[in-house]
């Protein structure tokens, strides 16, 4: 839900930066078979590299029109096991693709030292929404208020 919240936010275009805390990240465990190493002609750094060029939000700058500026980003990160898995690692010229999860097992994980924020006795979440020059504060104010009301409806009692 953090993250879905955060991605929420980064969408509408208007914020470029969010940092949350008070939640232990989980930990992806990516072991590769040997075999699948040899028979594809790969190495650990082609895969990692494949996972880096894969998986990330990017932000790449405005363009600014007489009536707007629009802010260029991409919004890939993969926050789930199933979606790292899903990741092309080589393709052939035939269309014939290779997947993360045709070569290797993910796998998802808490770590063991956990350590979470409290608010009123309950485990929260906080945020830290910064912006630029280039953004309204008021706004950013009002767009994460009223996402802030609808995840509270969305998710009422769930949390």
């Amino acid at each position: 839900m953090v993250e879905e919240f955060r991605d929420d936010l980064l969408k509408t275009g208007k914020i470029s930066n969010i940092r949350w805390w008070g939640l232990p990240s989980r930990e992806f465990s990516i072991e590769v078979s040997p075999d699948d190493l040899i028979r594809y002609k790969l190495t650990i750094n082609d895969i990692s590299q494949a996972i880096r060029n894969s998986n990330l939000n990017l932000s790449s700058g405005s363009v600014l029109t007489d009536q707007e500026e629009i802010l260029i980003r991409t919004y890939n990160k993969k926050y789930e096991a199933v979606d790292l898995e899903g990741i092309e690692v080589i393709s052939s010229i035939d269309g014939r693709k290779i997947l993360l999860k045709d070569i290797c097992s993910v796998q998802e994980q808490w770590p063991e030292n956990r350590f979470y924020s409290e608010y009123n006795g309950r485990r929260s979440v906080g945020f830290n929404v910064m912006y630029n020059n280039n953004e309204d504060v008021v706004e950013i104010v009002e767009i994460a208020e009223n996402l802030a009301r609808e995840y509270e409806q969305k998710y009422a009692g769930t949390c």
